[in-house]
């Protein structure tokens, strides 16, 4: 991950954009050129510590976070109820960022890994909410299965495909990833849909199903 760092003069420079009402993208952030923008940004992003004498010390640093490199298995269990949740066989998982583009997966559902997580949910709807009884911190942990469920959700965030990865052409188009399912992703203009917002297009599945789209 990237650290942007800016000096006093670019910080000021910044604050003085935003005191006159500006921040447009035509503008240059006092003349700090194309890191304007991004300066503007720190009012959200830094720190002020106390010095000598009452004096006040401005620290400033700003994360240039660029898109998830790949499937958390933290997020795959969430993923799997969505599927099951709206009929689809698979989704796409969309990592979008400010300034650095975005990156889509595609993550296929697991009848097997569900019923596994149905099992879960039962038990705890069943022993701990409806008879209003918190679980033990380990009681899930020597589950009959935990283990093989908890392989299966690494293996299933292993398995997960980049269809687009970040970056923009000439004609606007993101730069897709070929040979992995043709998902067509255009840069929208802000008149219609904000800076930099994406519509995907996803192609069908084999099957003819339905795809779902998650944003992180």
């Amino acid at each position: 991950m990237e650290e942007l760092w800016f000096s006093r003069d670019e910080v000021a420079a910044a604050v003085a954009v935003l005191r006159r009402g500006g921040g447009s993208s035509g503008e240059a952030g006092g003349g700090i050129g194309g890191r304007g923008a991004a300066a503007r940004m720190l009012l959200a992003a830094g720190g002020k510590r106390r010095g000598r004498k009452g004096r006040v010390n401005l620290d400033f640093g700003m994360q240039a976070v660029t898109p998830a490199p790949r499937v958390q298995p933290a997020w795959v269990p969430q993923l799997q109820l969505h599927m099951l949740c709206t009929g689809c066989l698979t989704a796409l998982l969309v990592s979008r960022t400010a300034e650095n583009g975005l990156r889509v997966f595609r993550v296929w559902r697991d009848d097997s890994y569900l019923w596994g997580l149905v099992a879960i949910l039962t038990t705890l709807m069943t022993h701990h909410v409806a008879a209003g009884k918190a679980p033990t911190g380990s009681q899930f942990a020597s589950m009959a299965g935990q283990s093989e469920l908890l392989s299966r959700t690494c293996e299933l965030a292993k398995r997960a495909v980049v269809i687009a990865e970040p970056g923009c052409g000439a004609g606007g188009e993101a730069a897709p990833v070929t040979g992995a399912g043709g998902l067509k992703i255009r840069i929208v203009g802000e008149a219609s849909a904000g800076p930099g917002a994406a519509a995907l297009v996803p192609p069908p599945c084999p099957d003819g199903s339905n795809t779902s789209a998650f944003w992180v």
